[in-house]
């Protein structure tokens, strides 16, 4: 699943996955399962910001975690 965030307040996926009947595998604070990978299956993908000192945009891809692949 790929979530955006609207504002960046701390937790946000989290809590409104919960709120949604979803919470994310391994995240025992917002009602998640155990996770069979030992942390909680959040990964941020991409990352896009405006630096602070040099106002150049930054963005930074990846790809999903192999360790992720056995959880679906």
């Amino acid at each position: 699943m790929e979530c955006g965030l609207e504002t960046g307040k701390k937790n946000q996926i989290r809590v409104h996955m919960k709120d949604k009947g979803s919470p994310i595998i391994g995240d025992k604070r917002y009602g998640g399962i155990a996770s069979p990978i030992g942390r909680v299956a959040l990964h941020a993908r991409r990352i896009k910001f405006i630096h602070p000192v040099t106002g150049e945009t930054l963005s930074f891809d990846t790809g999903v975690p192999k360790v992720f692949e056995g959880l679906f």
